[in-house]
């Protein structure tokens, strides 16, 4: 120990709490400040670890120290939606989940040096790929149509800012199953295309983009649904530049369908849009808009929808936001019936489902990626949660929804 370091760091080395490394565009993103975007890595496929996803959410959910002092996040259902996104895929166990309703640090599987914090190209997880702009997700999807003339592409675009929450992965699955019954296509014939905006346009679209593109995508792309990860690229925000290059993007993609919420501020002009390549519009009510009211005889529109904005603001009505909790644990106990839960952490290897082809083992063997672009990294310290009644009364709550979900 030296005088230089801070007194809560010095707390915190001294009670043995747990050490990680992570990028500082991590640290920065985690607090809501201003990350300098790179995506360069995705053109290698190269995505963020399951190690460095891991120490993301328990940072975000936790709080962490650094030299300076003790930072979280100050938005409780931010907080409360990593661990949400954490279970639902895989990085937060059930033995976790007891020690996050106390406000405790799980120690295991934490980022622990640079070679921890990225997955490279060798590492195709779920069946899906990462890829670092649509023209190379529009090449690969070729080469499958040779084997497969009936192949399908549904796409779906946006912002994907923040931690996917419940509604993220409600857009995918909800797609997947709609065209599935409506227009009677087979699973094994989609493949789904997520395209994430850069933050450029998230920017410019008056937003606060979260980490940058290169995590944002990381984030999509552990999501068991999708088959094609990658960022839109940047554009001109004038309107006729915008209608070129979704215009050119989409006739690369050829794509059967094109998922557009209906709230969308730009919905007329999508499904124009649409229109003009020969794709049909995906447009479904969320989940959230309506919800049926106990005692009520019809479905009525609830207040307070989830969105990124309203999680990143603490503004979703509790109800709301615990409808969408039971509603995820009961798709991903389906999922972990018919498929298993996926293993991230298993030295020997890891099984990925993939619900078109069944279950798959594979090895992780994660690669030592070293380009130049590759941010530097800070030395944190993730301590125990410090205790807010508001903030364990939620936990308690999301344990309450938990229940059956064992380790």
């Amino acid at each position: 120990m030296t005088e230089r370091v801070h007194p809560d760091l010095k707390n915190a080395i001294e009670k043995g709490l747990p050490e990680a490394y992570l990028p500082l565009d991590i640290v920065y993103g985690s607090l809501g400040e201003a990350v300098e975007d790179n995506y360069n890595l995705l053109h290698l496929g190269v995505r963020a670890s399951p190690k460095a996803i891991r120490t993301l959410l328990l940072m975000t959910s936790n709080g962490f120290y650094d030299e300076e002092g003790y930072h979280h996040h100050p938005s409780k259902q931010f907080q409360l939606n990593a661990i949400s996104y954490g279970i639902f895929h895989d990085f937060l166990l059930g033995s976790d989940i007891p020690l996050l309703m106390q406000g405790k640090m799980p120690r295991e599987n934490l980022a622990q040096s640079e070679r921890d914090i990225y997955l490279g190209p060798a590492n195709q997880l779920l069946g899906n790929k990462v890829l670092g702009s649509v023209e190379e997700v529009a090449l690969d999807i070729e080469r499958r149509r040779k084997f497969n003339p009936n192949l399908k592409v549904l796409l779906l675009h946006g912002k994907w800012n923040t931690i996917p929450h419940p509604g993220h992965i409600y857009a995918q699955t909800d797609t997947e199953e709609d065209v599935a019954l409506l227009y009677g296509i087979r699973y094994e014939d989609m493949v789904t295309v997520v395209v994430a905006d850069t933050n450029q346009e998230i920017t410019d679209a008056g937003s606060t983009p979260y980490l940058n593109t290169f995590w944002r995508t990381s984030l999509i792309s552990y999501s068991p649904y999708c088959d094609y990860i990658c960022p839109s690229g940047s554009f001109d925000k004038k309107s006729k530049e915008i209608d070129r290059h979704w215009l050119h993007k989409y006739s690369l993609l050829r794509p059967f369908g094109i998922h557009i919420a209906r709230d969308h501020p730009r919905f007329d002009l999508v499904v124009k849009r649409c229109r003009e390549i020969g794709a049909i519009p995906l447009s479904f009510p969320r989940f959230e808009d309506f919800i049926h009211r106990l005692g009520e005889p019809f479905i009525s529109q609830v207040d307070n929808v989830l969105s990124s904005r309203r999680v990143w603001k603490d503004e979703v009505g509790e109800r709301t936001f615990e409808t969408q909790w039971f509603r995820l644990i009961q798709k991903k106990s389906i999922r972990d019936e018919m498929y298993g839960r996926r293993n991230w952490f298993e030295p020997e290897g890891v099984i990925l489902p993939n619900p078109r082809i069944g279950l798959t083992p594979e090895k992780i063997k994660p690669a030592i990626i070293t380009p130049e672009d590759i941010p530097s990294e800070v030395k944190i310290m993730i301590p125990p949660l410090a205790e807010d009644p508001r903030e364990m009364r939620l936990r308690e709550a999301l344990a309450t929804l938990s229940m059956g979900f064992n380790s």
